[in-house]
């Protein structure tokens, strides 16, 4: 809060000095002044320390959205964040919010990512990096909770076209090396860690990507397929326009379960709106699924954990 205290202070002193130098003048000379200050100046001085202090309230806020340091300065003394504690169990759970990105559906995704703090459950966010840091609201709820997230980029780069799978299929590898880095600079920076986890857009690669990937430095890919990573289950279909109930949901963790493999939820901010805004009703499927998993006694996890497992036997 410096520029606040600075200003209002050097108002406060300029005041004291001014008085002051009124007073040592007519003892001095021994004359008196008849210069009257102007009626309305203390209310000028007033507003002009309001003004002052808004001023400088405001450079700080924005310039910390914009996600320079002192944003999570202030966070760390007013939103300590706490690594939840998870059950231990081989029921793994990861939720994987796909399409978290500047401003489009900015309700639903500051929702699923409070709710989820709200009930002690990590996520995993699927971020795409294009203009994220510009999203103020987005980045702060990001930023307070940083410890129970996971940021993976969901997306090849920095630009508008950063989640269309047929433009990267036209680069050259060490083009997409080149954009990948990119993005995951960007993302970085919002993390404040490395970022190591990649959901490719439309969960499509090709052995061209996978190669890029491993050489700009991801472990870990969760896609569509059989690999360990790879998504079980899902919300909504977006290919058949239909939600999954939550029994369905528990079906197909189940199932997973039963394999030792972790269950993989797919889920996106845009299955819970409509008409662009936060859809109550089709918001309490996304409640229900966390409820019913809590019930099952499972261990919510995020890939950065896993990757990890072999050598700390812990799921979180």
């Amino acid at each position: 809060m410096q520029p606040v205290g600075g200003l209002t202070l050097l108002v406060n002193l300029l005041i004291i000095i001014l008085g002051s130098i009124k007073k040592k003048i007519s003892r001095v000379i021994h004359i008196k002044i008849k210069i009257k200050l102007p009626r309305y100046l203390p209310y000028f001085i007033i507003a002009f320390s309001v003004i002052a202090a808004s001023w400088g309230l405001i450079f700080f806020l924005n310039s910390s959205f914009r996600g320079d340091s002192n944003f999570y300065k202030i966070y760390e003394v007013y939103y300590k964040c706490e690594p939840f504690e998870q059950t231990q169990s081989d029921r793994i759970v990861v939720i994987r919010i796909d399409d978290v990105q500047a401003y489009a559906w900015n309700e639903a995704s500051i929702s699923m990512i409070e709710d989820s703090m709200e009930k002690r459950v990590p996520v995993v966010l699927g971020v795409i990096p294009y203009r994220v840091e510009d999203d103020k609201l987005l980045i702060a709820s990001m930023k307070k909770n940083l410890c129970n997230l996971e940021i993976a980029q969901h997306g090849w780069s920095n630009d508008e076209n950063t989640h269309e799978t047929e433009i990267s299929e036209s680069f050259e590898e060490s083009e997409m090396v080149k954009r990948l880095a990119e993005g995951k600079s960007v993302l970085e920076r919002v993390a404040g860690e490395n970022i190591s986890t990649f959901i490719p857009p439309t969960n499509i690669n090709t052995n061209k990507s996978i190669e890029a990937l491993s050489e700009a430095g991801f472990k870990t890919i969760s896609s569509q397929g059989n690999t360990t990573y790879d998504y079980t289950t899902m919300t909504y279909d977006y290919e058949k326009g239909v939600y999954f109930s939550v029994d369905k949901i528990m079906v197909d963790c189940e199932k997973a379960f039963s394999k030792k493999k972790v269950c993989v939820i797919m889920t996106h901010p845009q299955d819970f709106v409509t008409n662009g805004k936060l859809d109550p009703e089709k918001y309490q499927i996304y409640l229900d699924m966390i409820d019913e998993l809590q019930k099952r006694n499972v261990s919510f996890a995020r890939f950065s954990n896993l990757e990890s497992q072999e050598k700390t036997k812990s799921y979180y």
